[in-house]
């Protein structure tokens, strides 16, 4: 069953096949925008090793819609670095610190964005959280003791929650109108003085 609608940018990948017992539908940033689980995956899958079963669900899913050269950390090389002028642009429309750190740091993929879903655990925490960097997802966190419990349905909904957060929590790297007329030098001077007065105002 689907956790979530398939857009019209989604790139199908993989599919319920008769040993899946995870599979998803990749859409922009190579977040998942459909997930599938098999009903008997409690069956087969200890509560403890289920995270471990999504992330070998989503592996299986970038290789199919990437190849088998972006296994592992291969894909990084390949992926296309923003316009220079693009990150700069959008470095003029960061308002803290902090938050320039992380769109400067994204570029390469050290950034690390966090969503966690709407379910909780006994102890008021969430019982789902999903990483990314600027490229992939790179952990799922799933508590074993919320999973038991609860059909894959409910467990497919969170993940596609999760995905649905990153993506809107990602930098999108653009050059913006009123930077189009700028010259390189220009964005250079004022993002180095705009990091400045970001840094005085901590």
């Amino acid at each position: 069953m689907n956790a979530g609608g398939i857009g019209s940018d989604a790139t199908a990948v993989g599919g319920p096949g008769p040993r899946a017992l995870v599979a998803m539908t990749l859409g922009n940033g190579l977040l998942p925008v459909d997930v599938w689980i098999d009903d008997a995956l409690h069956h087969w899958v200890a509560p403890t090793h289920v995270a471990s079963a999504v992330m070998d669900g989503y592996r299986t899913a970038l290789r199919v819609a990437k190849g088998k050269r972006f296994e592992d950390n291969h894909f990084r090389v390949l992926a296309p670095v923003p316009a220079r002028r693009a990150v700069l642009s959008t470095l003029l429309r960061t308002s803290t610190a902090l938050e320039y750190r992380r769109v400067r740091d994204s570029v390469t993929g050290g950034a690390r964005f966090v969503a966690s879903g709407d379910a909780r655990t006994r102890g008021d925490a969430p019982a789902v959280t999903v990483s990314a960097d600027r490229f992939v997802v790179t952990r799922v966190a799933i508590d074993p003791e919320w999973v038991a419990t609860v059909p894959a349905r409910e467990i497919e909904h969170e993940l596609v929650s999760c995905a649905r957060a990153l993506g809107a929590s990602r930098p999108v790297f653009v050059e913006h109108a009123e930077h189009a007329d700028w010259t390189d030098n220009q964005l250079e001077t004022t993002v180095a003085a705009h990091h400045r007065a970001l840094l005085r105002a901590r």
